[in-house]
């Protein structure tokens, strides 16, 4: 997925996702186009990657002006 081709960068933030019991953080990336649920595995040295779970497409018209 080329991120580039999904639209700005308009917010991100933690997000918890329960399955049963489990529970599991995930950070969320809203894009123009796109929303972007990923997974967070942190490195030595403070470096974070973020491994691709699932998206959902959007419509540009869908936001509201306070996601901006």
């Amino acid at each position: 997925m080329n991120l580039k081709e999904q639209g700005r960068l308009l917010r991100q933030d933690n997000f918890t996702v329960w399955t049963g019991k489990k529970k599991h953080q995930r950070r969320v990336f809203l894009q123009d186009d796109l929303v972007i649920f990923s997974k967070v595995r942190k490195q030595p040295g403070g470096v974070d990657l973020y491994y691709y779970k699932n998206s959902l497409k959007v419509p540009a018209a869908s936001h509201n002006k306070s996601a901006r």
